[in-house]
């Protein structure tokens, strides 16, 4: 099945006068229906500027958009908003409407000149409103809801649009992790169910590498790298987002995690992946390299048997047994002599 948007030798940026500063160049894209992608990236790298061009919303400095085969700057404003539904960052300020007069707005494209809705645009909004997790709420003020339900309310608009393409400029800002969680969940629900292509802009890498199909990383220098989430996290794009070299890229935790210092180095084992990481990162907190699975000789090694039961093991003495990580950790700072017992 050919794309339903496909960017070619794409250059944004913007035009001031007579000039020109491109902040991404050369990209060349697609969004297939049916399928989430989230575009990661620092702040100010053109995660924005991208969307925004993609959407028609301003022109592109050089190549072109193509959605569903036609050249995006030939396609009408009507047209276009059958075609594609934006969802911007902005906080709405449609206080004094309820959701379903909001909700309502996104029919604009289908309605006539005065804006009448049928009974056919009255379903549609009802269905959208129930789709987006807000049914409970269609006959509240907007200003009464929470961040975490206007932005469902936003996007119940974008839905009642009945576009196959719809974009999202970080729609999980401002949320909690609850509802950054169930944003997330609900627009990858949306894309499989109604075989919608769905984009979004996020700072949230563990949901998105969880939730998305499809990652478009943009990396430090302004290099786009696309592609099927887990082949483009092996290709260790997610590790060139930053310039920072003391932000590294967690395989084992699915984010990014801060190096710390360490002069000392320990193997931990064991089956409960959960425990492992609760032991490895308490460790490295305390100034302690600790891995899995070491490459190089290590000092001694911790074996996770269960959340309660720890054995430490250095060569040439007795295993020793506790009960908690937080004596692992103290066991191996006395034994370091980093702490006096």
């Amino acid at each position: 099945m050919a794309p339903i948007l496909t960017a070619k030798n794409l250059t944004v940026g913007y035009r001031r006068g007579n000039e020109t500063t491109a902040v991404l160049k050369g990209l060349n894209l697609q969004l297939d229906k049916g399928r989430l992608v989230a575009l990661l990236g620092t702040n100010g790298i053109g995660k924005s500027t991208l969307l925004r061009t993609l959407a028609g919303a301003q022109p592109a400095i050089g190549g072109n958009v193509v959605v569903e085969g036609e050249d995006l700057r030939l396609i009408g404003r009507r047209k276009l908003s059958k075609l594609l539904g934006l969802v911007t960052t902005e906080r709405t300020l449609a206080g004094g409407l309820t959701v379903r007069e909001l909700v309502s707005l996104g029919r604009q494209p289908h309605t006539g000149f005065l804006g009448r809705l049928s009974d056919d645009d009255r379903e549609i909004v009802e269905q959208s409103i129930v789709q987006a997790g807000i049914g409970n709420k269609a006959g509240c003020y907007m200003a009464e809801l929470s961040d975490g339900e206007r932005q469902k309310a936003m996007i119940a608009k974008a839905l009642a649009q009945s576009t196959p393409i719809i974009l999202l400029d970080e729609p999980t800002a401002f949320l909690d992790v609850a509802s950054r969680i169930d944003t997330m969940r609900l627009l990858h629900q949306l894309a499989r169910e109604q075989d919608k292509a769905i984009l979004l802009s996020s700072h949230d890498v563990s949901q998105s590498i969880m939730l998305a199909d499809d990652l478009w990383v943009v990396s430090y220098g302004g290099t786009l790298a696309a592609g099927a989430t887990e082949d483009v996290i092996l290709s260790g794009a997610l590790q060139r987002m930053f310039a920072n070299s003391d932000i590294n890229f967690d395989m084992a935790l699915g984010d990014f995690a801060a190096k710390l210092p360490a002069t000392r180095k320990v193997a931990v084992s064991g089956t409960d992946a959960g425990v492992i990481h609760c032991v490895v990162n308490a460790l490295r907190r305390n100034g302690i390299a600790a891995e899995v699975n070491p490459a190089d000789a290590v000092e001694c090694t911790v074996n996770v048997e269960s959340a309660v039961s720890y054995e430490i093991r250095f060569e040439n003495q007795p295993t020793r047994k506790v009960g908690s990580v937080s004596a692992v950790v103290e066991s191996l700072l006395v034994a370091f002599g980093d702490v006096v017992d």
